[in-house]
């Protein structure tokens, strides 16, 4: 599914609703995604400049909860 979010990023947003689409059937799975992918996904929608509300949350909860490893000063 990240995969094709940021498909649709390089269609230039044309597939508006299919990435809205595939953002909600992602939120409920974010926790269980890896750091590598949650990265990934992150990208995509910031090619898009669209970060839809419940998956924008899910990620929020979910990357304030990691330990990501470095941390940079």
């Amino acid at each position: 599914m990240i995969d094709l979010i940021g498909a649709s990023g390089q269609l230039g947003g044309k597939l508006h609703m299919m990435t809205r689409a595939l953002a909600d059937r992602l939120e409920p799975r974010t926790a269980m995604l890896p750091n590598k992918s949650l990265v990934q996904l992150c990208s995509h929608l910031g090619a898009l400049n669209m970060f839809p509300h419940r998956l924008a949350a899910a990620l929020d909860t979910v990357l304030s909860q990691r330990d990501c490893g470095q941390h940079y000063t």
